[in-house]
């Protein structure tokens, strides 16, 4: 795992680094041989390098479709839920993990899932504005 990531140019942390540090490190993996997608372990450690999720924005479709992956992102920005694949926004697990933490990543939820009373509640905690994309019969 290690000798994957210093071929792709990406050092192990071993402190807390920057988004911009990540950003360059998804970068850098990104252009090298091996490709995003090609080694699931080294796109884990990038994103549990990253103090934002966001990052899974760059990940293949193959990594969004990953439960963990997915997960691992929304710990850090709930709003990355945007980027789970449409089998993951329908995972209630990954949905409550990022309303919890995000009410607008509603929005990006199955529609069976934003008919889920008790997940539009949790959505309302923490941003007002989620009831719009409450399915209609919640409204």
């Amino acid at each position: 795992e290690r000798a994957r990531m210093a071929m792709a140019g990406i050092k192990p942390s071993e402190t807390k680094v920057t988004d911009k540090q990540v950003l360059s490190d998804v970068v850098k993996f990104m252009n090298s041989s091996m490709g995003l997608s090609a080694d699931r372990k080294a796109f884990l450690e990038i994103l549990r390098r990253s103090n934002d999720g966001m990052v899974f924005q760059f990940a293949s479709e193959q990594m969004k479709d990953d439960q963990e992956a997915a997960l691992e992102s929304i710990r850090r920005r709930g709003i990355a839920f945007m980027y789970a694949s449409p089998r993951l926004r329908s995972d209630p697990k990954v949905a409550w993990a990022a309303v919890r933490l995000d009410g607008r990543a509603l929005q990006f939820a199955s529609d069976a899932l934003r008919g889920d009373r008790s997940l539009v509640l949790e959505a309302l905690k923490s941003y007002g504005g989620a009831l719009r994309h409450a399915s209609p019969e919640l409204r």
